[in-house]
């Protein structure tokens, strides 16, 4: 039975919502999340910071940190996000702990810059970073509900694989910190969903 038969619509509302929904723990996350404790986010935020700053791609002989060499589009797009702040005050506000390991996994250690109730400077750079993240991981999002509509035409399947995506732990996570992960995920989606077309709808 087809889905025009079932009476089967895309659930756009609903997936809107749950984009939102999505969106808005990303949000939570975000601002709820130490600053400068997501993997890798210091060397990711130094990245983006180059890009802010420099609008071209990192020169490798003195880059800015280890993670220089990855594809430029979530760097070039992070920094979109936090160009226009100051961001001098970044070796006042990252302050490392010495004592990471051995059982204690806090990376940084609190700084004014960080534990101020309105943030500024590198740590409002850092948040408004983080968004790109974010943006990503809507995307992926919406491309595995898109994914799911084309493979299954069934509106339970479609919520289904959406919400499992987006109500993902891990994924709100690092879909709300500065990486570059979320963005592989989004475009293996991409890929997938433009791959998808070419099966045929499972009935």
């Amino acid at each position: 039975m087809t889905a025009r038969a079932r009476g089967d619509r895309q659930p756009r509302a609903l997936i809107v919502a749950l984009l939102g929904a999505f969106m808005l723990l990303c949000s939570v996350y975000n601002v709820s999340f130490p600053p400068f404790e997501g993997n890798d986010e210091v060397a990711h935020f130094l990245v983006a910071d180059w890009y802010a700053t420099h609008g071209t791609l990192p020169d490798l002989a003195r880059a800015p940190s280890y993670e220089a060499a990855q594809p430029p589009l979530y760097h070039a797009i992070a920094a979109l996000a936090m160009a226009s702040i100051d961001r001098s005050d970044f070796a006042s506000a990252y302050r490392p702990n010495p004592d990471i390991g051995g059982g204690y996994y806090i990376s940084t250690l609190p700084t004014p810059e960080t534990t101020r109730a309105q943030p500024a400077g590198s740590v409002l750079a850092l948040r408004l970073g983080r968004s790109a993240s974010s943006l990503f991981g809507a995307i992926a999002v919406a491309l595995t509900s898109s994914i799911a509509w084309l493979l299954f035409r069934r509106r339970d399947v479609t919520l289904l694989a959406t919400a499992l995506m987006a109500f993902n732990p891990k994924f709100i996570h690092i879909s709300s910190t500065m990486n570059n992960d979320v963005a592989v995920s989004a475009m293996a989606a991409l890929a997938v969903w433009l791959a998808a077309p070419l099966m045929k709808p499972m009935r």
